[in-house]
This record gives structure tokens, sequence and C-alpha cells, in this order.
């Protein structure tokens, strides 16, 4: 369900909000990192607490009162790999831009995402041109 939600800084879109605390193992050379009030991000993989929202795939715009964007998969199945992906972009951690667009990419590989290829290059592509390596 989409929702908008104005913090005071700007309108944004957010596709998905949180409904309880999650943990995503995936294995790391990292002690501990804290990120925010949202997650913390250790050796055994990344938590991120309820109540995070992100939008999805990006980007997403909202016409005449409808909101298009890039596709979420089927029945919304990228919507883990993209809030991992946002939530490790979004906050400092010793992680570099490629490692986080790597574990997008394995996790869209996860569920079997027939474009995950294509939404990989287009993640390390922006993160070339915005030198965020």
């Amino acid at each position: 369900m989409w929702e908008w939600v104005k913090d005071k800084f700007s309108t944004k879109v957010y596709k998905y909000r949180l409904k309880e605390t999650t943990f995503y193992p995936f294995a790391h050379y990292i002690y501990a990192v804290g990120l925010g009030k949202w997650g913390v991000l250790n050796q055994k993989g990344l938590t991120i607490y309820k109540g995070y929202a992100h939008d999805g795939a990006t980007p997403k715009i909202k016409i005449f009162g409808k909101v298009v964007g890039v596709w979420d998969g089927k029945n919304g199945c990228l919507e883990d790999a993209t809030r991992v992906h946002d939530i490790l972009c979004q906050f400092n951690n010793p992680l570099s831009r490629k490692e986080i667009d790597y574990i997008f990419y394995k996790m869209m590989k996860d569920v079997d995402f027939p474009f995950a290829w294509w939404y990989y290059i287009a993640v390390r592509s922006y993160s070339i041109i915005r030198r965020k390596k």
C-alpha cells in the first residue's frame, strides 16, 4: 500500500513501512555499526527496526494522483532487497557501495527476480556516475 509521508524536509512517496523489527542474516566482517535510529549492522547481519519506511525500487513519482515508477517485482518480491539496499545506502557503514549493490543483486537472485542483472547494472551505473564506488 502506498502512503504519503511528509517530514519537515520534503514530501516523499513511501511504498513500504516495516511492521516489525526484521533481521537479515548475511556474514560480514563488521563488528557493529549503528544505522541511525533505524537499525544495526554487525557480523551476523542486518537488523532493521519497526517503523522504517522506504520507497521500493526507484524512481517513483506521483502524476495526477497515481504513483508510477520502477517495478517492484511480482507481488512486491523486491520489498526486502530494496529495504536492505536503501538502509545501507542511507546511513554510514563500513560497506562500500559496490558491496551494498552486490547484496541487493544476491537478494534479487534469491527470489528469482527475472530482471536482477538489469537492476544490478542500473544501481552500479548510478553508483559510478555519483562516484560512490
